[in-house]
């Protein structure tokens, strides 16, 4: 009865009330199938905040396995660390569920590994490659033309579309790995698989608009894109995200004040950064919050009254990414731009102590960021125009020179 009235509550467009009922009747036992339904409605929409208030409605002992995997996709897709997601989306607690999906079958296995593939993906995971590759239990290393590969040449055709969108993102996880550790060959390769991914969305019904924005940015990274070309289709994209309260909103809106920075639009960038501060606030994704303090600073620096005090700035702003490990594969990207803000200020000797930094230096191989295309090996912080030869002089110092063969970090 209390499962037949909640659908029928759905069906009326009362989803909140259709939440409460099981709860309320103290019948929670058979309200699962319930959340377990708008949750997943919810992550469709890129709500997952949503999901997270949803999940949290019913007791622990009482929830599903279906129930702990929407619980990780929302932590995951809020990109909140551990101890705020309570444990539901650290990597011991991931590993567990890929452990205990095994006997709930082989597509609740492969919806775990990639929630797993996303951690790993967060923490820079020298794995991720291999571990994306064994999950679909195909050789990724080579993949066919999008244009020309089989529709089933990921997952077959008669995959649920939560098993479809996990097939999708493990091999887009799997082609940024390539794209951003080879170089010439591994960089195609990885191209083409993030495009099968991508059309592998689309087929499933899922909207790829912030996965398609997300790659129009790295292609500009890469260098295969032309920036001036790509602005209006990341900003449309984030834009679009925003307005939905989709969590992803922030990212993007945070990727296109970056390129807003490098193509000298200052007055877009900052308010571009505004609205992505205000889409973190509404979606509780503050990942970004440090690299749009980052942008922000590069972009106040020349207006500050001493180059000390922009120093000061800059330093605190590098405090902040320190201590997001998640950020960490980010820090000579800035570092960079903001020791090249520092020589235009005309403080020499601070840009040199922040590109010599030992934190940067001793940065594993595996988790160092570095772009590995075939444009000359300079880092996407040198794309703002005019810069490109000093950072690259001084990325080459601490870059190490990527190998085909090692393509599972950046």
């Amino acid at each position: 009865m209390v499962e037949a009235l909640a659908e029928e509550l759905i069906d009326l467009g009362e989803a909140e009330l259709a939440a409460h009922l099981p709860m309320v009747t103290g019948r929670t036992d058979r309200g699962v199938g319930v959340v377990e339904r708008l949750a997943a409605d919810a992550l469709r929409r890129g709500h997952a905040g949503r999901v997270r208030e949803l999940v949290e409605r019913v007791p622990g002992p009482s929830r599903s396995f279906e129930l702990e995997l929407l619980a990780a996709a929302a932590a995951l897709g809020l990109s909140v660390v551990a101890s705020e997601a309570g444990d539901c989306a650290s990597l011991a607690t991931l590993q567990r569920l890929v452990a205990t999906a095994r006997s709930h079958g082989e597509g609740a296995e492969l919806r775990a590994r990639a929630l797993l593939a996303s951690q790993l993906r967060l923490a820079g995971d020298p794995r991720l490659f291999d571990w994306c590759s064994a999950a679909l239990g195909r050789d990724l290393g080579d993949p066919p033309d999008p244009a020309s590969a089989p529709p089933d040449w990921l997952i077959s055709n008669g995959a649920t579309p939560h098993e479809r969108w996990a097939a999708a993102e493990l091999a887009r996880f799997a082609g940024q790995a390539l794209v951003l550790a080879g170089g010439g060959q591994v960089v195609a390769r990885g191209r083409r698989l993030v495009g099968i991914a991508l059309d592998l969305l689309d087929r499933a019904g899922w909207d790829s608009t912030s996965q398609r924005a997300w790659w129009a940015y790295m292609e500009v990274i890469l260098y295969v894109r032309d920036i001036d070309e790509v602005i209006p289709l990341v900003r449309l994209a984030a834009y679009q995200l925003a307005a939905a309260e989709h969590h992803d909103g922030a990212v993007r809106l945070a990727e296109l004040a970056t390129l807003e920075y490098f193509a000298d639009q200052p007055g877009r960038c900052r308010r571009t950064i505004e609205h992505a501060r205000e889409a973190s606030a509404a979606t509780g994704n503050s990942i970004s919050l440090a690299v749009l303090d980052a942008i922000q600073t590069a972009l106040d620096a020349t207006s500050e009254v001493s180059a000390a005090a922009a120093g000061e700035r800059i330093d605190a702003v590098a405090a902040r990414l320190r201590a997001d490990g998640r950020l960490a594969p980010f820090e000579p990207f800035v570092f960079a731009e903001l020791g090249v803000t520092l020589v235009g200020l005309g403080d020499v000797a601070a840009a040199e102590r922040m590109l010599a930094a030992p934190s940067l230096r001793s940065t594993p191989r595996s988790t160092r960021p570095r772009r590995g295309c075939a444009a000359g090996g300079l880092p996407p912080w040198s794309l703002r125009r005019g810069t490109r030869a000093m950072v690259g002089r001084s990325w080459s110092a601490f870059a190490p020179t990527p190998s085909p063969r090692d393509a599972t970090g950046w």
